[in-house]
């Protein structure tokens, strides 16, 4: 049987999108991405990543992205930039005396992906510093930001 590639499985989607896929299965049965139930398992168009709903979910929200002073956390970054290294502690990251996880760690205790994680930290919803390694540590204090609380495990 012939794969085609221009269909993907909700893991694939959810691995392309950095939605958690149990999230890609509720806009599924929802209707607000459209997919094709074989076999018990859905397939949907590549092309559904630019569907409404993702790129709702996808777009920071300037509301929701702010501090309790209602700062800004982070500008909506154009696709393909990345966010460069911060060098700085950020907002609410006080060095190496938070509690901080790895890209790793903060996936599992969110529905995000390991890839929808970095995203966010290239889209500026999340907040991080680089080790002396170069991988991303990510403060607690991300996951009491409002535009997160429904992403927590």
């Amino acid at each position: 049987m012939a794969h085609n590639s221009s269909y993907v499985s909700t893991r694939e989607f959810s691995e392309l999108t950095g939605i958690a896929r149990s999230t890609v299965n509720r806009l599924l049965r929802e209707g607000k991405i459209k997919g094709v139930k074989t076999a018990g398992k859905w397939k949907m168009a590549k092309s559904e990543i630019q569907a409404k709903a993702i790129q709702t979910i996808l777009k920071p929200s300037s509301k929701a992205m702010t501090t309790q002073n209602g700062e800004a956390l982070g500008a909506a970054v154009p696709a393909g930039d990345f966010v460069p290294e911060i060098t700085e502690a950020p907002i609410g990251i006080s060095g190496g005396s938070a509690q901080t996880y790895s890209v790793t760690e903060f996936s599992a205790l969110t529905y995000l992906t390991e890839f929808g994680v970095l995203e966010f930290l290239k889209k500026g919803l999340l907040q991080g510093v680089r080790d002396e390694k170069g991988n991303w540590r990510l403060s607690v204090d991300n996951l009491h930001l409002p535009g997160l609380r429904h992403l927590i495990r």
